[in-house]
């Protein structure tokens, strides 16, 4: 496992509560260990990082004062750093819940907007947790979507797990399916149309 350096101390450390640190915590915690990661899942991951570091710049700046110098602005992701950051964001602590934070305020500022946000992340209803959510007992559509940001993104996500039955669609009443994968597709910027399932 990789040594990474000692982060400075994030601008916003002060606002991160207990609910978070357990909310974003690290997979060693409540169960996240589950979670099987892989090369390909790793790889999966990598090719996420360049739209969603694009998208959301201050992700860059989490990573670099978490890790080290590992992206360079408009370059993106230093060459040979793309395994150490996925591997950071499944690992590192206080990058998780700094990273996991920022994606949850963007999910809220982007289901302020008319129309970009489904119905359920919108009005921020209840989840029911599962297994990328092990540490805590409840929370919000939107703190799950947040999770499923940082999943994406370290390694934990498996694009061929999820079935065809499965997928971000419009069902026959006209209701999303994928409702939290499309709120974390979007925050992250690798968000498409929906898929129109048959009637």
């Amino acid at each position: 496992m990789e040594n990474f350096p000692k982060p400075d101390p994030a601008p916003q450390e002060s606002r991160l509560g207990t609910r978070y640190t357990r909310l974003f915590a690290t997979q060693d915690h409540g169960g996240r260990e589950r979670l099987v990661v892989s090369s390909a899942t790793r790889q999966q991951a990598v090719g996420r990082l360049s739209s969603a570091l694009h998208f959301n710049r201050e992700l860059g700046d989490i990573l670099n004062r978490h890790l080290g110098p590992v992206v360079r602005g408009d370059a993106g992701i230093v060459a040979g750093q793309e395994l150490t950051v996925v591997d950071g964001l499944r690992t590192v602590e206080q990058l998780r819940v700094e990273a996991g934070t920022y994606f949850l305020r963007k999910i809220d500022q982007l289901a302020a907007i008319e129309d970009v946000m489904p119905l359920r992340i919108t009005e921020d209803t209840q989840k029911t947790p599962d297994k990328y959510a092990a540490p805590v007992s409840s929370m919000t559509s939107r703190e799950y979507a947040a999770l499923l940001c940082l999943a994406k993104l370290d390694g934990t996500f498996d694009d061929r797990m999820v079935s065809s039955t499965d997928q971000i669609s419009i069902n026959a009443r006209g209701d999303m399916e994928g409702q939290s994968r499309f709120a974390a597709d979007t925050a992250l910027g690798i968000a498409e149309p929906p898929h129109q399932s048959a009637q």
